[in-house]
Protein backbone atom coordinates (compact mmCIF):
# COMPACT_ATOMS: atom_id res chain seq x y z
CA UNK A 1 0.00 0.00 0.00
CA UNK A 2 2.87 2.35 0.78
CA UNK A 3 4.42 1.74 -2.63
CA UNK A 4 1.19 2.67 -4.44
CA UNK A 5 0.92 5.84 -2.34
CA UNK A 6 4.48 6.81 -3.27
CA UNK A 7 3.72 6.23 -6.95
CA UNK A 8 0.64 8.45 -6.72
CA UNK A 9 2.67 11.17 -4.99
CA UNK A 10 5.36 10.84 -7.63
CA UNK A 11 2.82 11.37 -10.40
CA UNK A 12 1.57 14.55 -8.78
CA UNK A 13 4.71 16.36 -7.73
CA UNK A 14 7.86 14.54 -6.70
CA UNK A 15 8.87 12.32 -9.62
CA UNK A 16 12.04 10.34 -8.93
CA UNK A 17 12.17 11.42 -5.28
CA UNK A 18 9.21 9.16 -4.52
CA UNK A 19 9.39 6.89 -7.57
CA UNK A 20 12.66 5.27 -6.55
CA UNK A 21 11.50 4.52 -2.98
CA UNK A 22 8.22 3.16 -4.41
CA UNK A 23 10.17 0.74 -6.61
CA UNK A 24 12.31 -0.34 -3.65
CA UNK A 25 9.31 -0.87 -1.37
CA UNK A 26 7.51 -2.79 -4.14
CA UNK A 27 10.56 -5.00 -4.67
CA UNK A 28 10.90 -5.71 -0.95
CA UNK A 29 7.21 -6.54 -0.67
CA UNK A 30 7.38 -8.90 -3.66
CA UNK A 31 10.33 -10.70 -2.04
CA UNK A 32 8.43 -10.96 1.25
CA UNK A 33 5.44 -12.47 -0.58
CA UNK A 34 7.65 -14.99 -2.41
CA UNK A 35 9.30 -16.04 0.89
CA UNK A 36 5.91 -16.41 2.60
CA UNK A 37 6.39 -13.56 5.10
CA UNK A 38 3.52 -11.51 3.63
CA UNK A 39 0.08 -12.49 2.29
CA UNK A 40 -0.12 -13.15 -1.43
CA UNK A 41 -3.09 -10.77 -1.81
CA UNK A 42 -0.64 -7.85 -1.87
CA UNK A 43 1.26 -9.06 -4.95
CA UNK A 44 -0.72 -6.83 -7.34
CA UNK A 45 -0.05 -3.70 -5.26
CA UNK A 46 3.62 -4.62 -4.92
CA UNK A 47 3.91 -4.97 -8.70
CA UNK A 48 2.13 -1.64 -9.21
CA UNK A 49 4.58 -0.06 -6.78
CA UNK A 50 7.61 -1.58 -8.48
CA UNK A 51 6.71 -0.86 -12.10
CA UNK A 52 4.90 2.39 -11.33
CA UNK A 53 7.92 3.65 -9.40
CA UNK A 54 10.23 2.85 -12.28
CA UNK A 55 7.89 4.52 -14.79
CA UNK A 56 7.38 7.63 -12.62
CA UNK A 57 11.14 7.98 -12.15
CA UNK A 58 11.84 7.75 -15.88
CA UNK A 59 8.99 10.09 -16.85
CA UNK A 60 9.93 12.58 -14.14
CA UNK A 61 13.57 12.63 -15.20
CA UNK A 62 12.70 13.13 -18.87
CA UNK A 63 10.27 15.92 -17.94
CA UNK A 64 12.93 17.62 -15.80
CA UNK A 65 15.48 17.57 -18.65
CA UNK A 66 12.83 18.84 -21.07
CA UNK A 67 11.98 21.74 -18.72
CA UNK A 68 15.67 22.60 -18.36
CA UNK A 69 16.08 22.56 -22.14
CA UNK A 70 13.08 24.83 -22.60
CA UNK A 71 14.25 27.23 -19.93
CA UNK A 72 17.68 27.48 -21.55
CA UNK A 73 16.13 28.03 -24.97
CA UNK A 74 13.79 30.75 -23.72
CA UNK A 75 16.41 32.73 -21.82
CA UNK A 76 17.80 34.35 -24.96
CA UNK A 77 21.43 35.00 -25.84
CA UNK A 78 24.01 34.96 -23.06
CA UNK A 79 25.67 38.20 -24.25
CA UNK A 80 24.52 41.82 -24.33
Amino acid sequence: MLAVGLVALGLVCCGPFTGIPAAIVGWLEMNAIKEGRAPSEGMWMAQVGLWGGIAVSIIGTIAWFFMMLLSMASSGPAYY
